[in-house]
Protein backbone atom coordinates (compact mmCIF):
# COMPACT_ATOMS: atom_id res chain seq x y z
CA UNK A 1 0.00 0.00 0.00
CA UNK A 2 1.35 3.39 -0.97
CA UNK A 3 1.90 5.88 1.85
CA UNK A 4 -0.44 8.89 1.62
CA UNK A 5 1.31 12.23 1.96
CA UNK A 6 -0.45 15.43 2.81
CA UNK A 7 2.33 17.88 1.96
CA UNK A 8 0.72 20.17 -0.63
CA UNK A 9 3.48 19.90 -3.23
CA UNK A 10 4.67 16.31 -2.94
CA UNK A 11 3.97 14.81 -6.36
CA UNK A 12 6.31 11.88 -5.87
CA UNK A 13 8.08 12.89 -9.08
CA UNK A 14 11.78 13.53 -9.43
CA UNK A 15 12.84 17.15 -9.11
CA UNK A 16 12.13 19.07 -12.28
CA UNK A 17 11.94 22.75 -13.17
CA UNK A 18 9.08 24.42 -11.30
CA UNK A 19 5.77 24.72 -13.09
CA UNK A 20 2.49 25.70 -11.46
CA UNK A 21 0.59 23.24 -13.68
CA UNK A 22 2.90 20.31 -12.84
CA UNK A 23 2.21 20.47 -9.13
CA UNK A 24 -0.85 18.20 -9.08
CA UNK A 25 -0.79 16.74 -12.57
CA UNK A 26 -0.96 13.21 -11.10
CA UNK A 27 -3.85 13.75 -8.68
CA UNK A 28 -6.91 11.57 -8.83
CA UNK A 29 -10.37 13.06 -9.11
CA UNK A 30 -12.30 13.30 -5.87
CA UNK A 31 -15.78 11.69 -5.92
CA UNK A 32 -18.38 14.38 -6.50
CA UNK A 33 -15.79 16.85 -7.78
CA UNK A 34 -15.91 18.03 -11.34
CA UNK A 35 -13.34 20.13 -13.11
CA UNK A 36 -15.13 22.11 -15.75
CA UNK A 37 -14.27 21.40 -19.35
CA UNK A 38 -11.78 23.72 -21.03
CA UNK A 39 -13.29 27.09 -21.86
CA UNK A 40 -16.36 26.64 -19.66
CA UNK A 41 -15.91 30.10 -18.19
CA UNK A 42 -18.38 31.43 -20.68
CA UNK A 43 -16.20 33.68 -22.81
CA UNK A 44 -13.58 32.60 -25.32
CA UNK A 45 -10.76 34.55 -23.67
CA UNK A 46 -8.32 31.66 -23.50
CA UNK A 47 -6.36 32.90 -26.53
CA UNK A 48 -5.65 36.22 -24.78
CA UNK A 49 -3.11 36.69 -22.03
CA UNK A 50 -3.06 38.68 -18.84
CA UNK A 51 -0.40 41.36 -19.14
CA UNK A 52 -1.16 43.28 -15.94
CA UNK A 53 -3.21 42.97 -12.77
CA UNK A 54 -4.36 45.31 -10.05
CA UNK A 55 -5.98 42.92 -7.54
CA UNK A 56 -6.83 39.24 -7.40
CA UNK A 57 -9.02 37.85 -4.61
CA UNK A 58 -10.00 34.26 -3.84
CA UNK A 59 -12.35 33.55 -0.94
CA UNK A 60 -12.92 29.96 0.15
CA UNK A 61 -15.27 28.66 2.80
CA UNK A 62 -16.01 25.24 4.14
CA UNK A 63 -16.37 23.20 7.29
CA UNK A 64 -13.04 24.43 8.70
CA UNK A 65 -13.65 28.13 8.24
CA UNK A 66 -13.20 30.93 5.76
CA UNK A 67 -9.96 32.09 4.15
CA UNK A 68 -9.30 34.88 1.73
CA UNK A 69 -6.26 35.26 -0.49
CA UNK A 70 -5.45 38.64 -1.97
CA UNK A 71 -2.78 39.59 -4.49
CA UNK A 72 -2.16 43.30 -4.99
CA UNK A 73 0.11 44.70 -7.69
CA UNK A 74 2.65 47.16 -6.30
CA UNK A 75 4.63 48.60 -9.23
CA UNK A 76 6.69 45.62 -10.45
CA UNK A 77 6.08 43.59 -7.31
CA UNK A 78 3.08 41.77 -5.89
CA UNK A 79 1.99 41.42 -2.29
CA UNK A 80 0.28 38.09 -1.58
CA UNK A 81 -1.70 37.87 1.67
CA UNK A 82 -3.71 35.08 3.25
CA UNK A 83 -6.41 36.26 5.63
CA UNK A 84 -8.47 34.33 8.16
CA UNK A 85 -12.01 35.59 8.57
CA UNK A 86 -13.30 36.19 12.09
CA UNK A 87 -16.80 37.07 13.18
CA UNK A 88 -17.29 39.30 16.21
CA UNK A 89 -20.44 41.13 17.22
CA UNK A 90 -22.13 40.39 13.87
CA UNK A 91 -19.21 41.87 11.95
CA UNK A 92 -16.68 40.18 9.74
CA UNK A 93 -12.97 40.98 10.15
CA UNK A 94 -10.08 39.96 7.91
CA UNK A 95 -7.09 38.91 10.00
CA UNK A 96 -3.74 38.58 8.17
CA UNK A 97 -2.22 35.09 8.51
CA UNK A 98 0.66 35.11 6.03
CA UNK A 99 2.15 37.69 3.73
CA UNK A 100 4.77 37.45 1.00
CA UNK A 101 6.14 39.74 -1.68
CA UNK A 102 7.16 38.38 -5.05
CA UNK A 103 7.79 39.66 -8.55
CA UNK A 104 4.90 40.73 -10.74
CA UNK A 105 6.07 38.28 -13.43
CA UNK A 106 5.62 35.35 -11.02
CA UNK A 107 1.96 36.24 -10.49
CA UNK A 108 1.38 36.88 -14.22
CA UNK A 109 2.80 33.42 -14.96
CA UNK A 110 0.46 31.84 -12.39
CA UNK A 111 -2.58 33.68 -13.76
CA UNK A 112 -1.80 32.78 -17.37
CA UNK A 113 -0.76 29.17 -16.65
CA UNK A 114 -4.09 28.66 -14.89
CA UNK A 115 -6.01 30.32 -17.76
CA UNK A 116 -7.77 32.72 -15.41
CA UNK A 117 -9.40 34.65 -18.27
CA UNK A 118 -11.38 31.52 -19.18
CA UNK A 119 -12.89 31.50 -15.67
CA UNK A 120 -14.92 34.66 -16.32
CA UNK A 121 -18.60 33.94 -15.76
CA UNK A 122 -18.03 30.46 -14.27
CA UNK A 123 -20.87 29.53 -11.90
CA UNK A 124 -20.42 26.00 -10.56
CA UNK A 125 -23.54 24.74 -8.80
CA UNK A 126 -23.24 22.35 -5.87
CA UNK A 127 -23.23 18.73 -7.12
CA UNK A 128 -26.19 16.57 -6.22
CA UNK A 129 -25.48 14.10 -3.42
CA UNK A 130 -22.51 16.02 -1.97
CA UNK A 131 -23.38 16.98 1.59
CA UNK A 132 -20.58 19.47 2.24
CA UNK A 133 -17.61 20.86 0.42
CA UNK A 134 -15.72 24.01 -0.44
CA UNK A 135 -17.36 27.13 -1.79
CA UNK A 136 -15.32 29.76 -3.57
CA UNK A 137 -15.64 33.27 -4.97
CA UNK A 138 -12.95 34.67 -7.25
CA UNK A 139 -12.52 38.20 -8.63
CA UNK A 140 -9.63 39.76 -10.47
CA UNK A 141 -9.03 43.14 -12.00
CA UNK A 142 -6.64 42.58 -14.90
CA UNK A 143 -5.40 44.20 -18.12
CA UNK A 144 -6.23 47.75 -17.11
CA UNK A 145 -9.72 47.26 -15.70
CA UNK A 146 -11.22 44.02 -17.05
CA UNK A 147 -12.96 42.15 -14.23
CA UNK A 148 -12.89 38.36 -14.12
CA UNK A 149 -15.39 36.70 -11.75
CA UNK A 150 -16.12 33.10 -10.90
CA UNK A 151 -17.87 31.23 -8.13
CA UNK A 152 -18.87 27.73 -7.23
CA UNK A 153 -19.65 25.18 -4.59
CA UNK A 154 -17.59 21.99 -4.80
CA UNK A 155 -17.55 22.62 -8.55
CA UNK A 156 -14.50 24.44 -9.89
CA UNK A 157 -13.21 25.90 -13.17
CA UNK A 158 -10.40 24.11 -14.96
CA UNK A 159 -7.00 24.74 -13.28
CA UNK A 160 -8.58 25.93 -10.01
CA UNK A 161 -6.53 23.44 -8.02
CA UNK A 162 -3.38 24.52 -9.85
CA UNK A 163 -4.16 28.12 -8.90
CA UNK A 164 -4.64 27.34 -5.20
CA UNK A 165 -1.48 25.22 -5.23
CA UNK A 166 0.37 28.19 -6.74
CA UNK A 167 -0.92 30.46 -3.96
CA UNK A 168 0.32 27.98 -1.35
CA UNK A 169 3.68 27.86 -3.11
CA UNK A 170 3.97 31.66 -3.00
CA UNK A 171 3.08 31.72 0.71
CA UNK A 172 4.85 28.58 1.93
CA UNK A 173 7.93 30.36 3.28
CA UNK A 174 6.04 33.39 4.61
CA UNK A 175 6.19 33.92 8.35
CA UNK A 176 2.89 33.38 10.13
CA UNK A 177 1.51 36.60 11.53
CA UNK A 178 0.19 36.69 15.09
CA UNK A 179 -3.44 36.88 13.96
CA UNK A 180 -4.51 39.26 16.70
CA UNK A 181 -6.96 41.83 15.55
Amino acid sequence: MEKIRFAPFDTGAAAAPFSFLRIFSRREKTPGRKDAPEGSGGKKDSARRIVSFETVTLRTSGMRGISEYEIVGKGGAAEVTQYGIRFRENAETRVPRRRAVCGEETVLKLLNDCKILSWDGFDGPHPRGVLDGIMFRFTASVNGGKTVSARGSQNFPRHYRDFTDGLYELLKDAKEEDGEG
